[in-house]
């Protein structure tokens, strides 16, 4: 249940995001309309307003809004479970035993991300490629906008016009998430609301919204890419597969 600034409500579906990733995937709210930010205080706060929001929703957890101290011991769990860094003193896991293809198929699957295969090149020099709103560390860019940047890549949004209902930002926009725990916690749905079923779906809607076309191969290999590389910011590189990133992926 959503209402906005001018008191309009709509009732819409939207995904549960990872918790995992509260440490640094904000803004909250697929709108953005809990605000956030790396500042430990505004991070803190907008935590607590998110977590407020689902607490007293009627269509949530229809509860009262908690003391300032469970708040508090909330907060603090949910950045416990949300490191941004490997653990000081403690030796990384080595790297899983791969076979060379699925390394290649990694490798390539890398390369379309990062926009340097030959069908990624356009979309290299437009800033357009996945690494361009889901840059490392993190995955993600933090802020509100719009992934249909071609009229004929539509979904069905119903009344969710995202940050344009709430006054976070333009029509159809939305958070861009974070990719870390990409696999399995995507699964088995994608986007926001959830409206792509598949792992295909959701690679064609890209196509078509970012003008290229990908090869089987490279589908394949950006589907082996983002099962093994964006695992979670505190996992030491030296512990991914190595053909994760090279020197090129910034």
């Amino acid at each position: 249940m959503i209402t906005n600034r001018q008191g309009q409500t709509v009732v819409v579906t939207r995904k549960t995001p990872n918790l995992r990733n509260v440490s640094f995937n904000f803004p909250f709210g697929w709108d953005g309309r809990r605000g956030g930010s790396a500042d430990p205080a505004a991070l803190r706060a907008s935590i607590q307003a998110a977590a407020t929001g689902a607490i007293t929703s009627p269509l949530e957890m229809d509860g009262h809004a908690p003391p300032q101290a469970q708040l508090d011991a909330l907060t603090a769990f949910l950045l416990s479970r949300s490191p941004t860094h490997p653990p000081a003193n403690q030796p990384p896991p080595p790297p899983p035993q791969l076979d060379q293809a699925t390394l290649d198929k990694i490798a390539l699957g890398r390369d379309v991300f990062f926009g340097h295969t030959p069908s990624t090149q356009g979309l290299k020099a437009n800033g357009t490629t996945c690494a361009d709103c889901h840059p490392r560390p993190f995955f993600t860019d933090n802020k509100i906008q719009t992934n249909v940047l071609h009229s004929s890549a539509q979904f069905n949004l119903g009344p969710d016009e995202g940050a344009g209902f709430v006054g976070t930002g333009p029509v159809d926009a939305f958070k861009t998430p974070s990719l870390h725990h990409f696999y399995p916690d995507t699964e088995p749905v994608f986007m926001h609301s959830g409206t792509f079923g598949t792992e295909n779906a959701l690679f064609r809607f890209y196509e078509t919204s970012l003008g290229f076309t990908m090869t089987a191969a490279e589908r394949t290999g950006l589907h082996y890419w983002l099962v093994n590389c964006p695992k979670s910011p505190e996992r030491d590189p030296v512990s991914l597969p190595p053909t994760c990133f090279n020197a090129e992926t910034p």
